[in-house]
């Protein structure tokens, strides 16, 4: 009972997960503009309008950090975690 109660969680989550990256990486820009909610509606071609702009820096540094962060964590779990059990652990144990 546990292992279809996993394996239905999974597929539901699979689901789920593929879903949004289809919408966020597969839908047209049209479509996602179009129905943003302005008081005017949008046509198609207003759409193709809209150009991406790159993210200001103090939106990229957070991120760039994050993943260095996580990247150098990634490297030197081993000392990281040596380090916390020494810190955590008495001496005697």
């Amino acid at each position: 009972m546990f292992v279809a109660a996993l394996i239905i969680a999974g597929l539901v989550a699979a689901v789920l997960f593929f879903r949004l990256l289809e919408r966020a990486f597969f839908k047209r820009m049209d479509d996602a503009v179009i129905g943003t909610g302005s008081k005017k509606p949008q046509t198609a071609a207003a759409a193709m309008e809209i150009r991406m702009q790159e993210a200001p820096l103090t939106m990229l540094l957070p991120l760039v950090l994050s993943g260095a962060a996580l990247f150098g964590l990634g490297i030197y779990t081993s000392e990281v975690v040596q380090y916390l059990i020494h810190w955590s652990m008495p001496a005697g144990i």
